[in-house]
Formats: C-alpha cells, structure tokens, sequence
C-alpha cells in the first residue's frame, strides 16, 4: 500500500513536470534537453539500480512524451482523418518508438513489453480526447461570430478557423 501511494505521487508529479514545462519560454527545448538525460539513465542504471519511484517517473515521461507526439499528429487538421493518423503513427514511430524501448530495459520484460505497446494507443486516445475538447469548445466559442486562423491551444503552431456561414471547422499547420 505504501508503494501504491509512492507511485501514485511520483506520477502525479511527472505529469505536473511535464505541463509545468509547457508554461516556461523553450519549456520544449528545456524538457526535450532533461528526457534525452533521464533516458540515457534509464538505459545505463536499469532495473537493478533504480528505486520503483524512479522507474515510474521515467515511465510517466516516456507516455506523457508520446502523447505530446500524439497530439502534435492529432491537431494538423481538425476531426479524425487519415491525414492526422499517418501523422500520428508517423511522429510515434520517428521520435516516439525509440525512448519506449527503454520501458524493456527499465522493468521485467513482460511489464516493459506490456508498457510499450500501450503507448501509442494511450497516447493516441488521450490526443483525440484533449484535440476533440479544445475543437467543440472553440465552435462554441466562435459559432455565433466566426473567426480566421487562430493559433490552438494545445499545438501553438497549428491553427484553427471557424466559418459562420458555412458552420465548418477548418485548420492546419
């Protein structure tokens, strides 16, 4: 039980790290710099050398950075589409595959096996709930006026536009 709250905790506080990254000016840069640290750890100690609280937090980084891919994939084009699911499964297997081999490393093989081929479903589902949310709330933010391209919240360097007549969401990158 007392294990249960440690990890609890640790993952609490990995995923605060991650958003807190988000707010700092090249947060990205900053976390990109940390997580390429954390792995090589990850990869040098192993199980035998890192406590439980240390290999779920390098755990809860490794899901929160690809669902960061997921969601850069995601947002290209508003709705789901066959463009936005080949950019998903086109930034997990280019940047995202790579760190999830250290989930093997990091625990027993079949939980690392478990943890890395639940990543891009988990990180893909979680990018369709917060890409889906932040889309309905900007039509209803915008459905009585419209607006032109508007950067999104959740990928600042997407945007989203609103047209009023037609009633259709539009976006890009």
């Amino acid at each position: 039980m007392r294990d249960l709250r440690r990890i609890i905790l640790v993952v609490f506080l990995s995923i605060c790290c991650f958003i807190g990254f988000g707010f700092l000016p090249n947060g990205e840069l900053i976390y990109l710099v940390l997580l390429g640290a954390v792995l090589i750890i990850s990869l040098a100690a192993g199980t035998r050398h890192l406590s439980i609280p240390a290999r779920t937090f390098i755990t809860t980084q490794i899901f929160c950075w690809n669902f960061m891919l997921c969601l850069l994939g995601r947002t290209v084009e508003p709705g789901i589409t066959r463009g936005n699911t080949y950019m998903v499964l086109l930034y997990f297997g280019t940047y995202g595959f790579v760190p999830g081999l250290c989930l093997l490393r990091l625990w027993n093989w079949k939980l690392g096996a478990i943890f890395l081929s639940s990543l891009l479903p988990v990180g893909f589902a979680l990018a369709l709930v917060v890409a889906g949310i932040e889309e309905q709330v900007f039509i209803i933010k915008y459905r009585d006026t419209g607006i032109g391209p508007t950067p999104r919240w959740t990928v600042g360097m997407h945007w989203l536009a609103y047209d009023w007549d037609t009633g259709l969401l539009y976006g890009s990158d």
